[in-house]
């Protein structure tokens, strides 16, 4: 038999839910999923985005760390850009090398 063949098959199984117009829904049931399962996942809140992990991460070290005020800020702002804007962890490290590294004494460094 054709795929159109098992195609019409499977159609003629399918059954009208009743009050619906004729319209087809998928129950809960249909999906493989059970109704309390669906009802849990859907009250559950989706993490926060890890771009504002990260923020809070930065934002909690930068307030520890012994900076003067505008160094702190400028510090946070370039770390909190590197980390949203870096497709990975290298890559954002090596930005904040490059960004904040002319900051530092050439004696630290050594």
């Amino acid at each position: 038999s054709s795929d159109l063949d098992t195609a019409e098959e499977a159609f003629e199984k399918v059954q009208v839910l009743e009050g619906a117009d004729g319209i087809l829904f998928a129950q809960p049931g249909d999906l493989g999923v059970s109704g309390v399962d669906l009802k849990e996942a859907e009250a559950q809140e989706p993490p926060p985005p890890r771009g504002l992990l990260l923020q809070e991460r930065v934002n909690e070290e930068i307030a520890s760390a012994k900076l003067p005020g505008p160094l702190a800020e400028y510090a946070r702002v370039v770390v909190c850009s590197c980390c949203a804007e870096a497709p990975t962890r290298a890559a954002a490290e090596a930005a904040m090398e490059q960004e904040l590294r002319p900051l530092v004494e050439k004696r630290l460094l050594d």
